[in-house]
């Protein structure tokens, strides 16, 4: 039924089965964005005849506490709660509570705690028993809080505790659950859900503002690979933003219709909102947690900022809108690295969706410039892939051409990767490299076209070869009398032909070429593998090498 929801509705599926075995669990992960119990009380008096659970063998607290422990095991984002009222004391509240806390910091699964109190119904055997208070419940939730922590979120069902909304929140709450326009609660069809916009409103009269989620919370949704099947994960990116809540619609950039304008219910802005956006317009540097503030503006936040962005280029450009004509001048096509990022190094053969390899020569780069510049372009754009061939003094080379058959051009040149490997066999930092040559020297550098390796957050998502050029291990085997100072991704490298009189080392891991007679051992000092390194063709004409 899951898997049916998944695939034909494009809803995520939030499974409550009851107890479960673990290879239950682990078949329900595969389909499902959570999973949850309610594990009600840990109380095992109520278990005893006269209590509510007497009976009822899957409300016992260990078999409960069993099934979330099992869920943590297998990494699946866990909804769990307390239910107040059915004859518990406040001192078995608080011990359930603690039971969940351990269980969450020995997995980090539980997403949600659930706060319900209980209804009476008619025609059952509690029909007549007591309901706790609104003050049972606020103290309930406020005990949650502290008991859990102020990262975990915490819930009560609001059609339960209709019209007390704001010292639910006041009490610590941050989260109203499932609330279905369609559906009604099955569990308490009595009980009718509130409106959204009156929820948003009431919340907004408390300082907090309403955000549609999904059934996995953004912690979850942002660590698909760890906490979701890979078909959840792919629906789950669809459905949710950069934060991990749910889109509000399906606008993205390249739309031709502009952005669907967001509510405004909040009363003010975001006090740190307002200090960001002034230090901003004064012209000072943000820093890295300041701009993820900006990009997470909702609401009176989000207006704030678009319109001091806005008034900020009316101040600066008035009504004109800039553009540059420009071309892309793809000097080479090979690339030794194997991330699939971008168009230079797709398959497993050099052909394989990206054409035979090439290796412009200077006098072309230049012709294109000049072809550029007479069809009214002022600016050219130079990306390629990580040839292993090229230098610092290559990168150079490109510059000082173009600039020499075309001086009043602009030069918009080179990715992270590029810098980096131009400035690595130059033996010169990252922030020297770019004005090493003075008169070829790019005046903006491209953000396109490679991944920055010195993001330290992404490294664990870089293949290998990336994250070996982070580091700038080299690869130092002779080569016909001289050594080689180009950084290497993996440990050693071999020689494979690309055209008739010229060979390009290529990293030893996926060389499928027969090693030339006389290879010489590599003295990388990153090597594993040991294999053998060859000596190389001379390389064409025009082209600065690796040789020194």
């Amino acid at each position: 039924m899951c898997g049916l929801v998944l695939r034909e509705t494009g809803l995520l599926p939030h499974a409550n089965p009851g107890v479960m075995t673990r290879e239950e669990i682990a078949g329900l992960r595969e389909v499902t964005a959570s999973q949850g119990i309610m594990l009600e009380s840990t109380s095992e008096r109520l278990c005893e005849k006269g209590g509510v659970h007497y009976g009822s063998p899957d409300k016992h607290p260990a078999v409960r506490l069993e099934t979330i422990r099992l869920a943590g095991e297998l990494k699946v984002p866990f909804t769990t709660g307390i239910l107040i009222g059915i004859g518990e004391t406040r001192e078995e509240r608080i011990e359930a509570l603690q039971a969940i806390r351990d269980l969450h910091e020995a997995h980090g699964h539980i997403q949600e705690v659930i706060v319900q109190n209980f209804r009476a119904k008619p025609d059952t055997k509690r029909a007549d028993a007591d309901e706790p208070d609104l003050d049972d419940l606020l103290w309930t939730i406020a005990t949650a809080r502290l008991i859990l922590g102020p990262d975990m979120n915490i819930q009560a069902p609001p059609n339960l505790s209709p019209g007390v909304y704001p010292r639910l929140i006041g009490a610590g709450l941050n989260d109203w659950g499932g609330i279905s326009p369609v559906t009604p609660d099955h569990v308490n069809p009595e009980a009718p859900w509130p409106a959204i916009d009156e929820l948003a409103r009431l919340s907004a009269e408390m300082g907090k503002l309403l955000v549609n989620r999904l059934a996995v919370y953004p912690a979850y949704a942002r660590a698909p690979d760890t906490w979701l099947a890979p078909e959840v994960a792919t629906q789950v990116r669809r459905m949710s933003d950069a934060e991990g809540f749910a889109r509000d619609d399906d606008w993205a950039p390249g739309n031709t219709e502009p952005p669907p304008a967001p509510r405004v219910l909040a009363r003010e802005v975001d006090p740190e909102i307002a200090r960001i956006v002034d230090r901003a317009t004064a012209g000072q540097r943000l820093d890295h947690p300041e701009i993820v503030r900006l990009f997470a503006a909702r609401d009176a936040d989000y207006r704030h900022v678009t319109g001091a962005a806005n008034a900020l280029r009316q101040a600066v450009s008035g009504d004109v809108v800039r553009y540059v004509v420009n071309r892309n001048i793809n000097y080479t096509n090979i690339c030794y690295f194997r991330c699939r990022f971008c168009a230079f190094s797709k398959g497993r053969t050099h052909e394989d969706l990206r054409g035979a390899p090439y290796d412009l020569a200077l006098e072309e780069v230049a012709r294109r410039a000049v072809e550029a510049w007479q069809r009214g372009a002022t600016e050219v754009c130079l990306q390629g892939g990580i040839h292993p061939d090229y230098t610092g003094e290559t990168y150079a080379a490109i510059c000082r051409a173009i600039k020499a058959a075309v001086p009043g051009m602009h030069i918009h040149a080179f990715s992270p990767l590029e810098v980096t490997q131009g400035a690595a066999t130059l033996q010169k930092p990252l922030s020297v490299f770019p004005g090493a040559t003075e008169a070829g020297r790019p005046r903006h550098l491209a953000g396109h076209g490679g991944r920055d390796p010195r993001r330290r957050g992404a490294r664990h998502h870089l293949p290998r070869q990336d994250q070996h050029r982070r580091n700038g291990s080299t690869c130092s085997a002779p080569r016909t009398g001289s050594a080689c100072a180009r950084p290497r991704p993996s440990c050693t490298a071999t020689s494979r032909r690309r055209s008739p009189g010229r060979a390009i080392c290529w990293r030893c891991a996926t060389c499928r070429s027969r090693p030339a007679a006389s290879p010489s051992s590599c003295r990388c000092p990153s090597c594993t593998w040991k294999r053998r390194c060859t000596a190389r063709a001379a390389p064409a004409a025009g082209r600065p090498s690796a040789r020194r």
